[in-house]
């Protein structure tokens, strides 16, 4: 998921990437949240329920 794609369609890359089994790996990366931070679904906290 690129950062171009979540800004033209948000609310559906925020979806796909809280529940998409492709991201179970990466959920609790430390790159994975910051991405998560930028794109501003959450604040930057210990541990995102974005």
């Amino acid at each position: 998921m690129n950062t171009q794609r979540i800004y033209l369609n948000p609310d559906k890359c925020r979806e796909i990437a809280k529940t998409d089994s492709v991201f179970n790996s990466i959920r609790e990366d430390q790159r994975f949240q910051a991405l998560i931070v930028q794109v501003g679904w959450v604040e930057r906290q210990r541990n995102p329920t974005y």
